[in-house]
């Protein structure tokens, strides 16, 4: 099934298509889960130093954030704020890196990211896929099939 026309919200006006597409979707991710199975990803702090070392991740007031994130990952939170100050690495951290790792430890995750203007929603969007390729949790091609399909 050419699952390339169904990307296309229009096309979703019939009911049938949408559930083709969907299922589509789930089974792409399904064999993607499969081949990750059983993968060892360490705490989202452990993590962090792994897959960006060198940055200031033991700063206090991240240090909080990640207690939040936690509580997020293991649903306890359904909906979470974060406001401080600019260039506080939190957009990095909650935005970018957190999805990454999300995304790692299950495929199937979905993550939906909010930002004030569109230009820095996509540079986040840009940089989440690089990290997950770079950590080796699927192939170029993979993740791009994967998030071709995001609208």
């Amino acid at each position: 099934m050419d699952v390339s026309k169904l990307a296309d919200p229009a096309a979703w006006s019939n009911p049938a298509a949408f559930e083709r597409y969907r299922a589509a979707m789930y089974r792409r991710a399904a064999a993607l889960r499969q081949t990750h199975t059983g993968r060892d990803v360490p705490s989202f702090g452990r993590w962090l130093n792994m897959a960006s070392p060198g940055w200031p991740w033991h700063y206090r007031h991240l240090k909080v954030i990640r207690r939040y994130l936690k509580r997020v990952e293991v649903g306890e939170i359904t909906r979470l704020m974060i406001f401080l100050h600019p260039r506080s690495f939190k957009s990095q951290m909650v935005t970018v890196r957190f999805p990454a790792y999300l995304l790692e430890r299950d495929p199937l995750t979905r993550i939906i990211v909010g930002s004030y203007g569109q230009e820095l929603a996509e540079s986040f969007a840009m940089e989440t896929p690089g990290i997950v390729t770079e950590r080796g949790v699927c192939a170029p091609d993979e993740l791009h099939r994967l998030f071709e399909d995001r609208t």
